[in-house]
């Protein structure tokens, strides 16, 4: 997937925005599960902060992964804003925009 580092880093804290805004904290870690995320591979606890939570499970996938995730997120809970995201980002590779220096299918955004 190609997209600048600020695009996939966008994506990522609109995913965290959609679930601190539409699922409450004792639910979040069953949607995130159901979303695909590995809940058990996390010591962030949601009722701590919901974003952090959704930031310590989506931030170490791969690009591929999160975009599948947040596409979910888009069409589950209607947000216009993410799915203009998630679409600029599939836009980008249909297009075959060339790759950022180091830039692989497998690259991971670390805060």
């Amino acid at each position: 997937m190609n997209g600048h580092h600020g695009e996939w880093q966008e994506m990522r804290e609109q995913c965290a925005e959609v679930l601190w805004q539409k699922v409450s904290a004792p639910k979040l870690p069953v949607i995130c599960r159901r979303l695909g995320l590995e809940v058990e591979k996390t010591e962030a606890v949601p009722m701590n902060s919901k974003r952090a939570y959704v930031h310590s499970l989506i931030d170490c996938m791969r690009n591929e992964d999160a975009l599948t995730v947040a596409r979910q997120i888009a069409d589950e809970y209607n947000d216009f804003q993410l799915r203009e995201t998630v679409a600029r980002l599939e836009e980008g590779d249909a297009l075959g925009y060339p790759r950022l220096l180091g830039e692989s299918s497998s690259t991971f955004w670390m805060p």
